[in-house]
Formats: structure tokens, sequence, C-alpha cells
């Protein structure tokens, strides 16, 4: 399993406290490229712009990367799935830090890691 996204994934135990297993960033991670169409102003002193339209994955898959089980985030599995671009990756997985699979530090809220995967492929 490879992690393409820009950090470490720690999972827990469902006692949250446990560490299972840590598995560290690859060398990339995968973003979606943006199309915008250009607008933008501001409303009380506060910059906008348009929505964006994401319309492609970045960087391009390697023939390694397509043979692989992947975690990326959330977005990106979403956006791999609607898409139709399951073939791609062999499967894809993205943490689930909805509230019931997150872990975070008590005092500052800070995500330390999460339960679970969310199979998306």
């Amino acid at each position: 399993m490879k992690n393409y996204t820009p950090h470490a994934v720690t999972i827990y135990k469902e006692d949250g406290i446990t560490v299972v297993t840590e598995i560290p960033p690859e060398k990339h991670f995968y973003r979606l490229k943006e199309d915008r169409i250009p607008m933008e102003g501001s409303r009380c002193g506060i910059p906008w712009v348009s929505p964006a339209k994401y319309v492609d994955l970045e960087p391009t898959p390697t023939l390694d990367d397509r043979q692989s089980i992947i975690i990326v985030s959330q977005f990106v599995a979403q956006w791999i799935q609607e898409n139709n671009h399951s073939f791609l990756f062999k499967e894809v997985y993205a943490p689930d830090t909805g509230p019931t699979g997150v872990v975070r530090d008590q005092r500052t809220g800070k995500i330390l890691g999460v339960k679970r995967l969310i199979k998306y492929i």
C-alpha cells in the first residue's frame, strides 16, 4: 500500500490509543489540476475567485502506480471514482477523517490519525 498524501497516515485500533501502523508518504503525492474561469473581486475587503473545476490528476500516474493499492485524500479519491478513472489504480483508499473514524489530540484538536480507511475502488 502506497501513501500518496503529503503526510504519514497513522492507523489506530478502534480504542483510538493504540497505533497499528504508520504509512509514510511517497516522494510525490496526487493533487487535482484546477481550471478556473478568470473572475475575481472583493467584498468587504475580502478577496474572492470563481469556483474551480477539477479536470485532471497531477502528476500523471506511472505504470508502477497503476498496479498499486494507494491512499490519497478523500477529495482525490472521490474525483477518481466519480470521473470513472478507476482503471488508473488497483485499489484506492482514503483516510476516514469523519467524526467516528478520526483520532484527535484532545487538547489541540489536531488530527493524529484514523481508525480506518475508506475504500473507493
